[in-house]
């Protein structure tokens, strides 16, 4: 049975990363799949309307003090709560929703145990990584130390907690002392392109450019190695990319594109060859199954999510080891037909295990045993 979905979310396209993406995406695949229609309140940002329909979904843009499209500092996602909640009870008040659907633990779990608490509406949350503690320090340590009772609170008034790997469950599980039933990964999903025809010689490294992500590696591992006959792409925009272009000085085959639409995006996977994500935590690795999804041969880090993604259809190397990184690009580079291989066997394992359709099939079934009567 269709249901009618109350959505909170801080991010949603075109602010923000991977998060934003997968709202949107899990929504629209919902409605096709199983009928199911949602209001979306999100941030607001300057240049965006402030009421929109986008498919299934009716998007709320609350007034906050965002700067920035693709980060969001902790005051400004603070600044969203107020303004979320006083446009969630006004909807409330006037709407039938059966389910709220919470995206991130922090801020946004503070909406859902309102709704609760006010509007009797049960909520579940899908936690996307660093809205936990442990797997963002760099960014968010403080906040959850000053946080964790309410934290807590969050995940115990949900009906479910879901996670998108099982590495990420686990790191929830140690910080929380409650029933490992109430915590379930579900994997998300991501558009399957037709397979690429042609490539060229191209590494590529897509995300957002902060020290865990390992672009730094990434460079160094290139500069250990001498390349000259592949060009090497770094996507995305963040705090460390003048430190990074600064680090690649005097190579011309690395480029900086910034941040990139997605369909750019995409036409770089297509072209590329190897792909080359040295990240330290990942809560799925959206971007190493778009990769995957490429026919690309992966290089990845084994550490949190991102073995679980690529399975045995990549390269894995200890975390923040540029040496390990330039071994395996060497092995490669030697071994065309190797990387012809391990791509086709990644857009296999894409196909079998990361499709949107999968991912809201388990989420249809939480929606009609969680809804209220």
């Amino acid at each position: 049975m269709p249901k009618h979905v109350l959505l909170l979310s801080y991010e949603f396209p075109p602010l923000g990363g991977g998060g934003g993406v997968v709202v949107k995406h899990l929504c629209e695949t919902l409605h096709k799949q199983y009928g199911h229609t949602f209001d979306l309140i999100t941030m607001g940002y300057k240049g965006l309307p402030k009421e929109e329909q986008q498919g299934p979904i009716h998007v709320y843009r609350v007034p906050c003090k965002r700067a920035k499209k693709e980060l969001c500092t902790t005051p400004e996602m603070l600044s969203y709560l107020v303004p979320a909640l006083l446009k969630a009870e006004q909807l409330a008040f006037t709407k039938h929703y059966d389910i709220a659907h919470v995206h991130f633990i922090l801020p946004t779990g503070n909406l859902g145990i309102a709704l609760k608490l006010l509007n009797r509406i049960p909520y579940i949350i899908s936690t996307h990584g660093s809205d936990l503690p442990g797997y963002n320090p760099d960014r968010f340590k403080l906040l959850h130390v000053l946080l964790k009772p309410v934290w807590s609170l969050f995940i115990r008034n949900a009906k479910l907690v879901l996670t998108p790997s099982e590495s990420l469950r686990s790191l929830l599980l140690a910080s929380w002392n409650g029933s490992p039933a109430k915590v379930k990964a579900i994997h998300w999903g991501i558009d399957i392109p037709s397979a690429p025809r042609k490539k060229t010689n191209r590494i590529l490294f897509a995300g957002r450019l902060f020290e865990r992500k390992g672009a730094q590696y990434l460079i160094e591992a290139v500069k250990l190695l001498k390349l000259k006959d592949w060009d090497v792409t770094i996507v995305g925009d963040g705090p460390m990319r003048q430190e990074l272009e600064k680090q690649a000085k005097g190579y011309a085959n690395i480029t900086f594109t910034g941040w990139l639409p997605r369909e750019k995006l995409q036409k770089l996977y297509a072209i590329s060859k190897i792909f080359v994500f040295p990240s330290t935590a990942e809560s799925f690795g959206m971007v190493i199954a778009e990769a995957m999804a490429a026919e690309m041969a992966v290089i990845t880090s084994n550490d949190s999510a991102c073995p679980e993604v690529i399975g045995n259809t990549g390269m894995l190397v200890p975390p923040k080891d540029a040496r390990k990184i330039a071994d395996a690009l060497k092995a490669l580079i030697a071994h065309p037909a190797e990387i012809t291989r391990l791509g086709k066997l990644a857009r296999k394992r894409v196909l079998e295990k990361f499709t949107w359709e999968q991912c809201a099939r388990q989420y249809n079934k939480l929606y009609q045993t969680f809804s209220r009567n």
